[in-house]
């Protein structure tokens, strides 16, 4: 009995181990540097026509930093429904993550297009910015619109392609201009699982696990 009881204190030993070793690894922390590029899905549709400022829409995220299940809470701050002379245009402001273990975390982060022009891959397999992000959080950085080709704009490529309303005057877009063919009202519309990529405007440090 005795050499039989003799192997409690080892087993549970063993135990303890066992369970403290994942814990610690849980605890680790990232560190995401400012202009780094998460991408993420939406989790809702949003329309420059029906989308109303102030709501509130969540997108997952997929990036290897950061554990399965996290997701990114967004507010919008501002929309103009599209007519047939101006597109539309909806700004959006990402301001939260939230670990699968419902952890928060604030964030401030801008809408980015995750084309060759918009974003790169690190020798590590991670998104970051082409352009450094001097964008507030009422700038134009935080918005998407129409472009002349009828396709989202996002971000940082706005530039000349855009016109005024919400994101300033003189950006030279105009519909209608051939007459042979009638102008339409352009929206922006954004699918439920579309892939977007959001920026980060100022870095943060996020511990991956534990409750």
């Amino acid at each position: 009995m005795k050499r039989h009881f003799a192997w409690a204190p080892v087993a549970l030993a063993f135990a303890v181990a066992s369970t403290a070793g994942p814990v610690a690894y849980g605890q680790s922390t990232v560190s995401l540097p400012t202009n780094r590029v998460l991408k993420v899905k939406l989790n809702q549709r949003l329309d420059s026509a029906k989308t109303k400022t102030g709501a509130n829409f969540t997108a997952t995220v997929d990036d290897p930093s950061l554990p399965p299940g996290t997701v990114v809470h967004g507010t919008v701050i501002g929309v103009k429904p599209g007519t047939k002379d101006h597109p539309g245009q909806m700004g959006l402001d990402f301001r939260t993550l939230q670990l699968a273990n419902g952890r928060r975390v604030a964030i401030s982060g801008s809408p980015i297009a995750l084309d060759s022009k918009s974003v790169k891959r690190t020798s590590d397999g991670r998104l970051v910015a082409t352009s450094t992000s001097t964008h507030s959080s009422h700038d134009t950085g935080k918005y998407v619109a129409i472009g002349a080709a009828g396709g989202l704009i996002v971000g940082s490529l706005f530039g000349k392609n855009v016109v005024g309303g919400l994101l300033g005057a003189g950006a030279g877009y105009v519909l209608g201009k051939n007459k042979d063919k009638k102008t339409t009202t352009r929206n922006v519309v954004i699918k439920e699982g579309t892939p977007l990529g959001v920026r980060l405007d100022r870095s943060v440090t996020v511990a991956r696990g534990g409750s």
